[in-house]
């Protein structure tokens, strides 16, 4: 078998070279980049419901599906830029340039918020925006609308880059000590896997905190910020980085492969023994075309196919939980009480709703090491350790549990709210009319989906990595994304659907940041139902004739 088709988790390697010595600096300025990126991503992804919502006046259902299609169009486009690294660019290359991008796709957010810069890329407004210092601080319907385009090209930027980005990054890195042997892997996806909540930590906790109690303009400068660095990061390292060598397929090699692609039914009637050895070169370098590959792509795309459901709930978190939790009493830090005739920029400074995205970074920060160093040894000891497609089976569980507890407690906040029990609460520049009910109660629902992100999200990628080849490392890894992103899109879809007048599930008010009147419990109760189908299905279709066990692998989500 061509040693590019062998599996990375089941390659030998030389006892010889161990740990991270020689390599320390190449896998810190990666592991950094990697930091500093997620920082970007999570300030902008963060507080994009509440900025939609807040600042642009868009109604909830529309920030909602734009989140949704965001996040979807992010992971949708994963395969496109695998297959750049593999066969064109090589990874080095194509991790630059979608920085590159990516930076100048986060300069728009802060320049559409500057009042000398937002007109130029939203034109003129027919009413004058207040401003404080020549800077947005408040919008009006009228900016909303003129910056939608934007937004959107904005927001289409961002998830091409990260698409690019997103699978790529991580082979990368691990690529700096793949001759070290499994333990070091393991070692440094655990890093990484670190650096990735760290970074959703502390944009979650400081940047989305700047933007909701201080200036939308300056928590989306600090992203800016942190996309460049992540860049000048990644550059830093080019001359300690491992070669590249082996990596890609060259312009000349890609001219044979299409022009064998599209004569091939041809010269299956040739039998020259010349005309046959090329066909095995350039094939070896299609994971179909490998030994056994057909049957390996087959397994990984079913059971990517199958937690998709697990993804339309995943991507609640940062949407529809978001949402509910603007309807909930959020409480107030480091302000007793508001000042009177409070303005815009004199508000008590109030919780952050994006920080219970954070606990469920911080709570996966202890999960990890306690599953796979305490958990998982303790149940091989016993041989007791379930194999991955029974763990993604269990996060499956779990996320079904979260969507279903976050049904529950929006039935009785629509409760409270019919019978006149709610608050009105002021968040960034706008009031909202919650439930007296502490939004301390959502904490259930974020704990189950940390819980089944550790099964499903974290497994599945381990399943997708002991079944790449070398050579197809960023393919599968697009794949796996390509298939959250499908996830994403269709919450999008479904919840378009239910907000038709016809059903009214989610009815679109001229109160734009109103849930009130909607019945958001029922998409939820419907987001679980769709997932217990699934999981019945994929226990009964795919977990019971799993016989392969991949290596016990923890690898980055």
């Amino acid at each position: 078998m061509d040693d590019d088709c062998i599996p990375l988790l089941t390659r030998r390697y030389s006892k010889t070279l161990v740990g991270f010595q020689g390599r320390k600096l190449a896998c810190a300025t990666v592991l950094l980049a990697e930091t500093l990126e997620r920082l970007a991503f999570y300030g902008i992804s963060g507080n994009l419901v509440l900025f939609l919502n807040d600042v642009l006046k868009w109604q909830a259902v529309q920030a909602i599906e734009t989140q949704l299609l965001f996040m979807g169009m992010m992971y949708l486009f994963s395969p496109v830029g695998g297959w750049l690294a593999d066969a064109l660019l090589g990874r080095f290359n194509t991790i630059m340039l979608s920085l590159l991008f990516y930076l100048l796709g986060a300069m728009w957010l802060p320049m559409m918020l500057n009042s000398a810069t937002s007109n130029v890329l939203c034109g003129p407004s027919t009413m004058p925006p207040p401003m404080h210092n020549g800077t947005l601080i408040a919008s009006s319907n009228d900016a909303g609308a003129r910056c939608s385009s934007v937004v959107y090209g904005c927001l289409v930027v961002i998830a091409l880059s990260v698409s690019a980005l997103k699978p790529n990054i991580t082979p990368f890195g691990a690529d700096q000590v793949r001759d070290r042997g499994p333990e070091t892997l393991r070692h440094f996806f655990n890093l990484f896997y670190w650096c990735i909540n760290l970074g959703a930590i502390f944009s979650l906790g400081f940047i989305c905190y700047i933007q909701q109690n201080v200036s939308f303009f300056w928590g989306y400068v600090l992203p800016v910020a942190c996309v460049a660095l992540s860049l000048i990061t990644f550059l830093s390292g080019r001359p300690v980085y491992v070669s590249e060598n082996s990596f890609g397929i060259k312009w000349e090699s890609m001219k044979i492969g299409f022009r064998d692609m599209f004569s091939r039914l041809q010269r299956r009637q040739q039998n020259i023994a010349e005309n046959q050895s090329s066909n095995r070169e350039v094939t070896t370098t299609l994971l179909m075309n490998c030994d056994g590959g057909k049957k390996s792509l087959y397994r990984v795309v079913l059971v990517f196919t199958a937690i998709v459901p697990y993804w339309m709930v995943y991507f609640q978190m940062q949407s529809t939980y978001l949402i509910q939790s603007l309807h909930l009493q959020i409480p107030k830090i480091f302000s007793t009480s508001p000042p009177v005739n409070s303005s815009a920029h004199n508000l008590p400074l109030v919780f952050p709703a994006a920080w219970l995205t954070m606990f469920n970074a911080v709570l996966l920060l202890a999960l990890i090491p306690l599953v796979d160093r305490v958990l998982f040894p303790l149940l091989s000891r016993y041989d007791l350790l379930p194999p991955t497609l029974h763990r993604i089976a269990l996060g499956m569980f779990f996320s079904l549990c979260s969507a279903f507890a976050a049904g529950l407690l929006e039935t009785k906040r629509l409760s409270m709210v019919k019978r006149g029990d709610f608050i009105t609460q002021r968040i960034s520049t706008s009031s909202y009319i919650a439930a007296n009910l502490s939004v301390w109660w959502q904490l259930p629902q974020y704990i189950l989906i940390a819980l089944s992100e550790v099964f499903t999200s974290i497994s599945g990628l381990e399943f997708a990595y002991s079944a790449a080849s070398k050579r197809m490392a960023s393919r599968v890894m697009g794949l796996f994304f390509f298939f959250s992103g499908i996830g994403s899109l269709i919450g999008s879809g479904l919840l378009w659907i239910v907000s038709l007048h016809s059903i009214g599930w989610m009815s679109k008010t001229k109160d734009y940041g109103n849930i009130n009147n909607c019945r958001l419990n029922y998409y939820f109760f419907l987001l679980a139902g769709i997932q217990a189908f699934t999981l019945l299905v994929f226990f009964a279709g795919v977990v019971k004739n799993e016989v392969v066990k991949p290596p016990g692998v923890v690898v980055v989500s």
